[in-house]
């Protein structure tokens, strides 16, 4: 790597379930049933594992820094005997194990489960709780610095109920900014809403108009996450794509390249515009040949940074865990970024 390079990816780690059946659930018990399912599917998943299988993927190419959403805390049990899988702190024990290590600058904690978990509580004694977060991460390493982490939550969000109670779903954003050796870049996080268009392209706006627009003394800024839409004019491989569905249109990714920013990925390969696909395993991951089909997340560039290229990792039978199991419903995308 030129001393004026930098490589960053970006991550979704995956919840390890499908959290949709929650929401239709019409009394406690069935609620507890759908909840407990759930956690059964956390479970089958293989968190510790999944991310051991991440771990190695990272130590091959050393990003300098790291975007990850979906970067889950799950509780389960009851107060005398709860359970957990914290996705984050396995993945940095993973790559700490590895020899790789990284140690987080900025999080943001979006959606959050605690309506659910007193709901459940109060009626069974168990509870389920999840923390969905967005974190970024850099090499623990000398050459590396971070400062100035900021993080928040857009205002707008899915106005839902569960059992009669009024519910939001909320996203987030972390950034920071990063020096590596002679570079330095101000890095942003997100993960917008996937189940909902309005709110999303209301998330891009925010994202847009408030978080990226720098100051005059602000270094080159990008821009990753997962945009849950992909990109303009692009469709997805499948041919039948649920109404609804989170990649039906390139919404937000229009909002934020009318605004100048630059999508990596189809600046180095136009003619694959629509490819690099980074989303479409099974929910219980063990589909036998990857089922990536679109490409929903991203890194932007200001145009103050080139990308000098581009890749998939993630999507290769060998990159599977020992179990079988695909590291994340995601591939993740690495870029090499220079001055």
């Amino acid at each position: 790597m030129r001393p004026t390079g930098i490589t960053v990816a970006t991550l979704n780690l995956y919840l390890g379930a499908d959290l949709a059946p929650l929401f239709g659930a019409g009394t406690r018990d069935e609620l507890a049933r759908r909840a407990a399912g759930i956690w059964s599917a956390v479970e089958a998943s293989r968190p510790a594992e999944r991310m051991a299988a991440v771990a190695a993927l990272l130590t091959r190419y050393l990003p300098d820094v790291l975007a990850l959403q979906e970067a889950a805390l799950w509780r389960a049990g009851s107060d005398d005997n709860p359970r957990t899988h914290d996705l984050l702190n396995q993945l940095l024990s993973a790559l700490e194990e590895q020899g790789t290590p990284y140690r987080v600058v900025s999080e943001c904690t979006g959606f959050t489960s605690t309506a659910l978990s007193s709901t459940l509580a109060s009626a069974t004694g168990q509870f389920v709780e999840l923390y969905d977060r967005t974190a970024l991460l850099v090499r623990d390493d000398p050459s590396v610095r971070a400062s100035n982490a900021r993080q928040g939550r857009y205002r707008a969000g899915v106005q839902t109920a569960m059992l009669g109670h009024p519910l939001e779903i909320t996203r987030g954003w972390c950034s920071a900014d990063v020096r590596v050796g002679r570079v330095g870049l101000h890095v942003i996080d997100t993960h917008l809403e996937s189940i909902d268009t309005p709110t999303r392209i209301a998330q891009a706006h925010e994202l847009a108009t408030e978080i990226i627009h720098p100051p005059d003394n602000r270094p080159p800024t990008i821009v990753m996450g997962d945009l849950n839409c992909r990109p303009t004019r692009c469709r997805a491989v499948r041919d039948q794509v649920p109404v609804r569905a989170r990649e039906v249109t390139g919404d937000a990714y229009e909002v934020l390249t009318g605004v100048g920013l630059l999508d990596a990925w189809s600046r180095l390969y136009p003619e694959e515009h629509c490819g690099g696909f980074t989303s479409g395993q099974a929910p219980d991951l063990r589909n036998p040949i990857s089922a990536l089909d679109h490409r929903i997340d991203y890194v932007f560039t200001d145009g103050q940074m080139a990308a000098t290229h581009a890749h998939v990792i993630g999507d290769h039978l060998e990159e599977r865990t020992l179990s079988g199991l695909w590291p994340s419903d995601h591939g993740f995308l690495v870029v090499g970024l220079e001055v």
